[in-house]
């Protein structure tokens, strides 16, 4: 009786390990499995390390739960940080106040390229500064005492940003309510702004042009990562009625998608 039992379980066995055979199976390979989260691809050795192959995005960590990485923002740099503000280009500009020209540097015309700097390095990668992108501008032949909003955009776009064309915006509240709208319209995004904030000999606020980031418009109040005004302030964005500027004109903005 026994030894039936054990020609039946024997039987049986075999059946089991042809039926699998037939139809291909060949183990668990744990190295075959990808896990994807929107484009990002997580193999099995970044589920292990906790890492990715992209800087940003969702990732898993070595106990297994899902984590999402800090938020992205901009980096502020300063025109006037002695670190580079002495950097020289190739325009001669003319002096303000009646003296000598003199060859254009970051500190005095480069509120364009750091601003733009802002952007690469704090959405793309951390390495650039704003020697990555003025020594870009001066090779270009882009730096003329000052840039031109056209030179932005085209840059930002070759980085693989999103942008939009030039945008209009003359008058105060109307300008502040435009731009709280793109703002909002998507997150991520943030506006490279030129204005004029200072003031001509009969008092018309208008003197000279300023480039600037808008992150976000809080009550009424746009907030600034200013490369210029903003020199020293212990934190940005800061809001704009903090900045000393003497006045604004607002004048052109284009929008930017980080994400």
């Amino acid at each position: 009786m026994h030894s039936k039992i054990r020609k039946y379980v024997f039987l049986l066995l075999i059946i089991v390990y042809l039926s699998l055979a037939s139809a291909g199976f060949r183990g668990f390979s744990f190295a075959a499995i990808q896990i994807k989260k929107g484009e990002i691809e997580l193999t099995p050795t970044s589920i292990l390390t906790g890492e990715t192959n992209s800087f940003s995005g969702t990732r898993i960590n070595e106990a297994g739960a899902v984590e999402q990485q800090r938020e992205r923002s901009l980096t502020y740099f300063s025109q006037r940080d002695p670190n580079y503000g002495r950097t020289t280009g190739r325009a001669m500009c003319a002096s303000e106040t009646g003296g000598r020209p003199f060859v254009e540097t970051i500190e005095y015309s480069g509120c364009g390229p750091v601003s733009v700097a802002m952007i690469l390095s704090g959405y793309k990668d951390k390495k650039i500064t704003p020697l990555t992108v003025w020594n870009d501008y001066v090779e270009a032949g882009q730096t003329y005492c000052g840039t031109r909003l056209t030179s932005h955009i085209n840059y930002l776009r070759e980085n693989g940003f999103t942008v939009s064309s030039p945008i209009q915006c003359a008058v105060g509240n109307v300008c502040i309510t435009m731009m709280d709208n793109f703002l909002k319209a998507k997150q991520g995004r943030v506006l490279l702004m030129g204005a004029s904030l200072g003031r001509d000999s009969a008092g018309k606020c208008s003197r000279g042009g300023h480039y600037f980031l808008v992150s976000e418009i809080k009550n009424g109040i746009a907030y600034i990562y200013d490369p210029y005004y903003g020199y020293g302030k212990p934190s940005h964005p800061v809001a704009m009625d903090q900045l000393g500027w003497q006045c604004v004109a607002w004048g052109w903005f284009i929008v930017i998608d980080t994400k």
